[in-house]
């Protein structure tokens, strides 16, 4: 099994169900400490709100997946570490213009192009190179 994924989290949750025959909606429901009811409605959510980051975690330790897993949990942490860092931000938007002007020069949408430019688990290493703890930096020191 991949170690993430892009498909939303509805698709996600549905295809890891799918790979473990022995998870019931039953048994998900009382690891999450949720109703029955609850655990069927998460890949079926007709709901625009975020899956709480407590139940994506929980969730993976259901299916035996880190939580990065899961697209979504991937980006709740992204926003974390973007309001907590927020001339990031403005790096993340220059880097969008470039993608812009890429899409413009190959005269095609940046899905069909993106095999041809940086693969996103560099750019994924890149980032949490930028993420590196207190504490590291301090015994560093």
């Amino acid at each position: 099994m991949k170690n993430k994924t892009y498909k939303n989290f509805g698709d996600a949750f549905l295809e890891l169900k799918e790979n473990s025959p022995d998870i019931s909606y039953g048994k998900i429901a009382r690891e999450l400490d949720i109703t029955d009811s609850y655990a069927w409605n998460l890949p079926n959510r007709r709901r625009t709100s975020p899956i709480p980051k407590k139940i994506l975690i929980e969730l993976a330790k259901v299916f035996k997946v880190k939580p990065s897993y899961f697209y979504e949990y991937r980006l709740q942490e992204l926003l974390y570490f973007i309001d907590i860092n927020r001339r990031f931000l403005d790096y993340c938007l220059r880097q969008s213009k470039k993608f812009k002007k890429v899409e413009v020069e190959y005269g095609r949408p940046m899905e069909e192009i993106e095999g041809e430019l940086d693969r996103p688990e560099e750019t994924l290493e890149e980032f949490e190179e930028l993420e590196e703890p207190e504490e590291k930096k301090e015994e560093v020191k």
